[in-house]
């Protein structure tokens, strides 16, 4: 057992002794007293435990690199049964290390060290015991990448490893059959390149979308553009799954702009946001070719009529924007009238749109004042990553862990804004004064409604985000001309005297909002 302090010291040769040593320590308890430390003790041990066996690597000693690698990354299997690793994190994400080179480099000495026949069996046990510890993103790339030498044996072992990780089963462990997946794949590309990948994309693509993304990746990449088109039209055809085949159309679209082919764009960017609607689809389908007032709201036209005879599930925010770009502003008031007063935050919760657009349709503005509460929601369209997203059912969803697509994958990139659109709706629309005035009253009915649902249930952090639409409905009330726009926030302060921090927040609101012009020359 290692005395407290300790740091070993000895030979290469002598470093699985001293992790072994170690790993009883921690099963003994030797390390328990600062399992709750900001820097425990026993993450300096392993550090220096884990850097030997870099060195080791290094030397070309790569027995004892395998050995000692191995027994320290099972170290952080014992999560959950050793006291020192009962901190706020889990173990391995407290060490200083790379863990995910630590494994390459541990499967790298693995492979050099055990006999031909038996490499890939080997290997392909130790990733599916290691792989959950870095995500599960370390296979044959990685150890090619742990050192400059070329791997031995190479083209011997390749058909190998395909045939062990294509026997791989994993049909009721969706982990396992992900961890498949990535292998076949990478091993596909690295034995016959993009085309291998086209032939595994055919046989297996339906099921496992992701290969069709690498197989456009292997094309763009040996800048083999035409293949890639051909190649992400064939995907869109093959895959059912709706999220997984909008993914493929952004691609398709984007590609297709990058050639100048707007009809392509406009076709991928329609399949796109009917397989999976979300609000990036909608804004792309708006800018695709740079349509005219009248193009754009024909094209809305069809999307809407598609989506009110049910063959595109269009959520309650999505519903109202088309509503909105259309210049129904009646529709959408009424879907967040009958919206739940909780739960704006939600992906398809129509109020964080309908709401300032709204006040601006009654004020008869398209943009609102600088620095106001309306102008700080209506800013707030463009900066909510959230709002680009729409619940509906099947999520677009990575393997293993998830990843921060690429911008390929995320698809088209220069829609407009969603602000911008608006603006433009506001700019055609002409409403009767009566209309105006009904949607003062129906925003201010908004606003108490959502105070007393988030009041009654104490939902303390929305307390600032009522007293927002409460300053920003005044700024709106007051622009439209009404005469009871400053009335709100004392009726709110008046409604519930007994709730000091909601007050705060209400009272604080107020002395921030803008002062705005009273008496709009075409006030209801």
């Amino acid at each position: 057992m290692l005395a407290q302090g300790e740091r070993p010291s000895r030979t290469p040769r002598d470093l699985v002794a001293d992790v072994e040593a170690f790993t009883t320590a921690l099963r003994w308890g030797e390390f328990a007293d600062d399992a709750w430390s900001d820097e425990p003790e026993w993450v300096d041990h392993i550090e220096a435990l884990l850097s030997r066996a870099t060195q080791a690597f290094i030397a070309g000693d790569r027995a004892v690199a395998a050995e000692s690698y191995g027994r320290l990354l099972r170290v952080f299997q014992l999560d959950g049964e050793v006291e020192a690793f009962c901190g706020e994190e889990p173990a391995e994400f407290r060490v200083r290390s790379d863990l995910g080179e630590a494994l390459a480099n541990h499967l790298r000495a693995l492979y050099e060290t055990t006999p031909v026949d038996q490499r890939a069996a080997k290997l392909l046990d130790e990733i599916e015991t290691l792989h959950r510890l870095v995500g599960g993103r370390v296979g044959l790339q990685a150890i090619l990448n742990s050192d400059a030498a070329p791997l031995v044996d190479l083209d011997w072992f390749l058909p190998q490893w395909l045939d062990a990780v294509g026997r791989l089963e994993g049909e009721r462990d969706d982990r396992r059959k992900a961890l498949r997946g990535f292998l076949l794949r990478e091993a596909t590309l690295l034995s016959a390149g993009a085309d291998g990948l086209g032939e595994l994309a055919r046989r297996e693509g339906s099921d496992e979308p992701q290969i069709y993304h690498e197989w456009l990746d292997a094309l763009l990449s040996a800048s083999r553009r035409d293949d890639a088109v051909a190649a992400a039209r064939e995907a869109v055809g093959a895959v059912q799954e709706s999220w997984a085949k909008a993914r493929l159309a952004d691609r398709l679209a984007t590609l297709a702009v990058e050639r100048g082919d707007e009809t392509l764009a406009l076709e991928a960017g329609r399949t796109a946001w009917r397989s999976h609607p979300s609000l990036r689809r909608l804004r792309w389908l708006c800018g695709v070719g740079s349509p005219d007032s009248g193009m754009l709201r024909a094209r809305l036209a069809t999307e809407r009529e598609v989506a009110e005879q049910g063959a595109v599930r269009v959520g309650g925010r999505l519903a109202a924007v088309l509503d909105l770009l259309l210049g129904d502003v009646v529709a959408a008031v009424n879907r967040l009238s009958r919206a739940p007063s909780l739960g704006w935050s939600s992906c398809g919760h129509p109020g964080p749109i309908v709401f300032p657009y709204a006040l601006l349709a009654a004020a008869r503005l398209s943009q609102p004042p600088l620095g106001s509460a309306l102008e700080e929601l209506w800013d707030g369209m463009n900066e909510d990553f959230d709002l680009d997203f729409d619940c509906s059912e099947g999520e677009e969803t990575d393997e293993l862990v998830p990843e921060e697509p690429t911008a390929a994958a995320r698809g088209p990139a220069e829609a407009p804004r969603l602000s911008d659109l608006l603006s433009d709706s506001l700019n055609r629309l002409d409403l009767a004064p009566q209309d105006r005035r009904r949607l003062v009253d129906t925003t201010r009915r908004v606003v108490e409604r959502r105070a007393e649902a988030v009041v009654s249930s104490k939902h303390r952090r929305a307390y600032a985000r009522v007293a927002l639409l409460a300053a920003a409905w005044t700024d709106g009330a007051l622009l439209a001309g009404s005469g009871h726009g400053d009335g709100l926030s004392d009726a709110l302060l008046l409604r519930y005297p007994r709730h000091p921090a909601f007050k705060r927040e209400i009272s604080s609101a107020a002395r921030r909002r803008v002062s705005t012009r009273r008496g709009h020359p075409d006030g209801p």
